[in-house]
């Protein structure tokens, strides 16, 4: 995604950015230029919503299943105008929540929380820099937002904040029976028949740069 300064909204493929597996990871670079009020982020109804409060601090608020009651899940941190951040947040559900936050590359905080399990929903409204209600439409600059349906350690939202995303390749493709995963570069599998020997080669993809 490109630097955006102002509010945009999904209405193609709002299922898949949608909590399908009790879990989520938001990884984005951040610079507010109007720290004082409570401001959108990232609001996607009705099951979570991205905030940054009044004191700079930030906010993953989730919605539980069944009885549609918010859980809000606050930042260490204080983010001051003019600076760009890099903001990793993960956020998944067993028996309660957990919420991780980090921040340009190293652990913020962990908040965890009771409840429910995430709202199901496969038409999700998803809006970026919006209003949401009373809360006012962030004010400043996002850039290389990412989500993932996966919970992200430390170390992924640090390689993101150096490099950006990555994402794996290889050629030729491989036997029947094997694959490659395209966000961490693991093969895995049994091939379905034997094969002579051949070569085959990788490539590392990030947003900025490319290696094989």
């Amino acid at each position: 995604m490109h630097a955006l300064d102002e509010e945009v909204h999904y209405e193609q493929n709002r299922s898949k950015l949608a909590i399908n597996q009790n879990r989520i990871s938001l990884s984005l670079w951040i610079k507010p230029t109007n720290v004082g009020t409570e401001q959108s982020i990232i609001d996607n109804h009705p099951q979570y919503h991205f905030r940054m409060n009044a004191d700079g601090s930030l906010n993953f608020r989730n919605r539980q299943h069944t009885n549609g009651a918010w859980n809000d899940h606050y930042s260490s941190i204080q983010l001051e105008n003019d600076v760009w951040y890099h903001i990793g947040v993960s956020a998944t559900y067993s028996s309660s929540y957990v919420v991780n936050f980090y921040v340009n590359g190293t652990s913020d905080v962990t908040r965890t929380s009771s409840g429910n399990s995430f709202t199901s929903s496969t038409s999700s409204s998803f809006d970026l820099m919006g209003p949401s209600g009373s809360i006012i439409s962030f004010e400043g600059i996002l850039d290389d937002l990412y989500l993932y349906d996966a919970v992200l350690s430390a170390s992924n939202f640090a390689t993101l904040m150096d490099v950006g995303e990555i994402t794996w390749d290889l050629s030729p493709a491989l036997p029947s029976g094997l694959s490659l995963d395209l966000f961490i570069g693991t093969i895995t599998g049994t091939p379905s028949g034997s094969q002579g020997t051949g070569q085959y080669t990788v490539y590392v993809n990030s947003s900025t740069t490319f290696y094989s």
